[in-house]
């Protein structure tokens, strides 16, 4: 990855951060202008539900396996292609309502599906059905 960062015409642009968390992570994601997660396999893409929770606009892969976020405006999903990808984060920085409305979108699905409130709720209610079925 070094080697394809070195020889980009935009390397001067990029920068590699390594791990970060806490306030660090969230003050990126906050000035971000997309995160993308172009992934050939995930089980459910934490960092994902992070940036969609921060207000970051979005860009998956159908192999991150959320498909709520395309479905519901939150996100963008597009196929793991370099084009497809480019096109993704070009529409996002070309229309800046657009990638306004589509942070928006995924604040509300973050909260409304994966905060941890409503996780636990679900998980409790699956428990206490599996325990009704014994």
């Amino acid at each position: 990855f070094d080697r394809i960062v070195a020889t980009s015409p935009v390397r001067a642009q990029i920068v590699l951060t390594g791990p970060v968390s806490g306030e660090p992570k969230a003050g990126l994601l906050a000035h971000a202008s997309a995160f993308v997660l172009p992934s050939l396999s995930e089980g459910l893409p934490v960092a994902a539900l992070e940036a969609l929770a921060s207000g970051c606009p979005t860009i998956l892969t159908p192999a991150c396996h959320l498909p709520e976020v395309a479905a519901t405006g939150a996100g963008i999903e597009v196929a793991p292609d370099a084009a497809q990808i480019a096109g993704a984060i070009g529409r996002l920085l070309a229309d800046p309502a657009f990638s306004r409305e589509t942070a928006r979108r995924g604040v509300q699905l973050a909260r409304q599906r994966f905060d941890w409130q409503t996780v636990g709720t679900r998980m409790l209610s699956l428990c206490r059905e599996v325990a009704g079925m014994r």
